[in-house]
């Protein structure tokens, strides 16, 4: 997602989460980047500010990953 397709945005209990600016080689992007190849999952533990998106008039409840660490 995004212009340099470094970030990452994903639904969950009807709150979005977005992790902005990864780099390359990050787990969370490669994991993303590789979605829908293959049968596999992947458990997040993350630190975010929680907020309320406003878009074309619709708010939706969002979350801004700022940490995190993963395990398959």
């Amino acid at each position: 997602q995004g212009k340099d397709l470094n970030s990452v945005a994903f639904e969950y209990d009807g709150i979005k989460y977005v992790a902005f600016k990864l780099s390359k080689d990050n787990p969370l992007l490669q994991f993303a980047s590789d979605w829908g190849d293959k049968e596999e999952t992947i458990t997040l533990d993350a630190v975010v500010t929680c907020g309320i998106n406003f878009y074309k008039g619709v708010a939706q409840p969002q979350c801004i990953i700022k940490d995190f660490n993963t395990t398959k």
